[in-house]
């Protein structure tokens, strides 16, 4: 059985929300790599240009968060159990 990484706008803001950032659902700007399950979502908070990617490497999923303002870059593993939580894995099979 194999599982593809799929995510909308509001599934990558309340994905974030749980890393402790707090982006909004108007003021954040979404996009997706196109023929491949990569996406980002960029937002301002506290003065701040923020731009996180969600993408999968090694069977592994990760969140990185960017602060694009004071060059911080912080890589979150994103364990399985929360992809199902968020309904972020298609099934194939």
């Amino acid at each position: 059985m194999a599982f593809y990484l799929k995510a909308n706008k509001t599934k990558m803001i309340s994905l974030i929300r749980l890393k402790g950032y707090k982006p909004t659902l108007r003021r954040a700007h979404y996009e997706k790599a196109f023929r491949a399950r990569t996406y980002w979502l960029s937002w301002m908070e506290n003065d701040c240009l923020y731009k996180a990617s969600l993408m999968t490497a090694g069977g592994r999923t990760y969140l990185r968060v960017v602060n694009q303002t004071t060059n911080a870059d912080k890589m979150i593993h994103i364990p399985f159990d929360e992809l199902k939580q968020y309904e972020m894995l298609e099934e194939i099979a």
